[in-house]
């Protein structure tokens, strides 16, 4: 008669140990790679948050009417009425100068909105031309 062949139990527990050291090693090296990759999210906020900014900042300087002060990291501009009345607005866009300040709004002097925050660069370029009226 011929005898079966079968796996003893320390087979058994012994092939179960090393499947879990393997598993464990497999985890690691996931959590290992996962870390290293970039949030998507963050990545995808910022660029909102950017192009928010900057069509903002477009539609403001296109209603503009004149443009009172002009740096490399700020531009404050005289648009016309907003609110219901009959006197102009101003708005002020301003950046810190130095990387992770944020870029602010001030509507009519009042406290400045956050528009982005911790923007590493920002410098405003600016090509002047005098109109006169009926031009």
């Amino acid at each position: 008669m011929k005898k079966k062949r079968a796996f003893t139990l320390l087979e058994v527990m012994l092939s179960m140990v090393i499947t879990g050291i393997i598993m464990a090693a497999m985890v690691s090296a996931m959590r290992v790679c996962g870390d290293g990759l970039t949030d998507g999210t963050v990545v995808a906020t910022t660029a909102s948050q950017t192009d928010r900014a900057i069509q903002m900042i477009t539609q403001d300087l296109a209603s503009a009417t004149s443009i009172t002060q002009s740096t490399a990291t700020s531009v404050t501009m005289v648009v016309p009425p907003r609110n219901g009345d009959t006197t102009s607005e101003t708005i002020c866009y301003s950046w810190g100068g130095t990387a992770g300040n944020s870029l602010t709004r001030t509507y009519n002097g009042g406290a400045a909105a956050t528009v982005v925050p911790n923007v590493y660069q920002f410098q405003l370029t600016y090509l002047r031309k005098t109109l006169t009226p009926g031009t």
